[in-house]
């Protein structure tokens, strides 16, 4: 099952609209009907999903760390694609994901909080273009984090909590936030 979910458009589809709807009941007919698919489809994932342990009562488990691992792994997809072309316009680094997108306890009202290591910031305008171009790759609004060397050293000693939040991201592109380069 682990590498089955995603396995077919229709799987992969089912699953998103399930995390992107977290407080819906696992109702067979009404997901069916929703999303176009057979109620025998819909009933056949979701007994799959429940032996995975994936479901807990009539919803899917938040506090599942399997589910977790899929949030994160969905949430690495949707924004891969448009990630180069992104670094390229803020001449970026190196870029990393943190926040609730990154340990898959987010939602779908959450934003995705990337931190960017870069040399000189850019102008405002190109980092909202930057935002722009990812918010319409994912869907959510977009916060971006930008980090230059000083600023890494100088969150050791005036925000530590923050650094350790950045420094145990999910590394996405270029160099890593402690490299020197």
């Amino acid at each position: 099952m682990r590498t089955s979910i995603l396995s077919n458009d229709k799987r992969e589809t089912l699953f998103r609209y399930l995390i992107n709807h977290p407080k819906e009941p696992l109702k067979v007919r009404l997901l069916a009907t929703e999303l176009g698919v057979a109620p025998s489809f819909v009933s056949i994932f979701l007994k799959s999903l429940r032996k995975e342990g994936l479901v807990k009562g009539d919803s899917l488990d938040p506090g599942s760390p399997e589910l977790r691992s899929w949030k994160i792994l969905l949430n690495i997809q949707a924004i891969t694609p448009s990630l180069s072309k992104f670094a390229r316009m803020l001449g970026a680094k190196g870029i990393g994901l943190y926040g609730s997108c990154s340990d898959g306890t987010d939602t779908p009202e959450s934003d995705l909080d990337l931190w960017v290591k870069i040399n000189i910031p850019p102008p405002d305008i190109v980092i909202a273009k930057g935002k722009a171009l990812l918010r319409e790759a994912t869907g959510r609004e977009i916060s971006v984090f930008i980090v230059t060397k000083e600023r890494i050293i100088s969150l050791q000693k005036t925000d530590p909590s923050l650094y350790c939040s950045l420094s145990h991201s999910f590394h996405l592109w270029g160099e890593m936030l402690d490299q020197s380069g």
